[in-house]
């Protein structure tokens, strides 16, 4: 078979594959001799790749297509949009989805996780501090982490960085975030006209999606465990001496703002 071209694969079985050309997904018959081209779907999913899982297929922009009664199941509200290009991975025994790029949950970089069976999201891991497109080979790593690679660049002059995320929240199963408990920073002061800085945030109930507010602007705030983010701070926030508030949020459902620290800038 040289007819459609495909620019992914997947097996369904020993003598079924699933090819993805440019939005379209055929259905192949292999055996010894080669393939044949048995079904075509146009325009059953949208983006530029897609997954294959447990007899479905998932494409970049959230549509879930069942082959076998030639459906629609369902959308992920992924909407990449503004040559942002997201990627999803679905994973059966964690009954989750998680897609990297930017969606309607974050105005950054990052990934978001959904319920599989329910298609409705449930945190954000802010990866804001990172650029580019990723790629569609998102995998599983470890037992509570994804790796991928970021593309950066075109026209022959692209770079690409592999980037490995590991974050339990990501992976938890519960259905609510707790309110968070913001405890310290370090440090808590800082001589004022000082540049760029991180603060470690040390708490409790802190999830993938925490987010973090100085003077209640959104900060970029990484998560790093149920106990502490990484808040990145600008030289601009700094520049006269005073005192700042940090709050922290966790989303819904359930979540909630935590007590305020205060910072001072000597």
């Amino acid at each position: 078979m040289t007819n459609p071209s495909v620019d992914q694969i997947f097996f369904s079985n020993s003598t079924t594959l699933y090819g993805d050309d440019g939005g379209t997904i055929i259905e192949v018959a292999v055996n010894s001799k080669g393939g044949t081209l048995t079904t075509q779907w146009n325009g059953a999913v949208e983006g530029d790749a897609f997954q294959y899982a447990n007899g479905l297929i998932y494409g970049s922009d959230g549509q879930v297509f069942n082959p076998a009664s030639a459906a629609l199941v369902g959308s992920y509200d992924v909407a990449p949009c503004c040559n942002n290009s997201t990627q999803v991975l679905p994973d059966y025994a964690l009954n989750r989805v998680f897609a990297a790029g930017v969606t309607p949950f974050s105005n950054y970089f990052g990934i978001t996780t959904y319920n599989l069976s329910e298609f409705t999201p449930q945190a954000v891991l802010n990866l804001s501090q990172l650029s580019g497109t990723p790629s569609p080979d998102i995998l599983l790593w470890g037992k509570d982490g994804l790796a991928f690679t970021l593309q950066n660049g075109c026209c022959g002059e692209s770079t690409s960085q592999v980037v490995l995320v590991q974050s339990p929240a990501m992976f938890a199963t519960g259905q609510s975030s707790p309110v968070p408990l913001a405890q310290s920073s370090t440090p808590s002061s800082i001589a004022h006209g000082s540049g760029n800085f991180t603060i470690t945030v040390a708490g409790s109930g802190f999830v993938a999606g925490s987010q973090a507010t100085w003077n209640g602007a959104d900060l970029t705030t990484s998560y790093i465990s149920a106990t502490q983010l990484l808040v990145y701070v600008p030289a601009k926030v700094v520049a006269s001496s005073g005192t700042a508030t940090i709050i922290v949020t966790n989303p819904a459902p359930g979540g909630g703002k935590s007590g305020s620290l205060t910072f001072t800038i000597n």
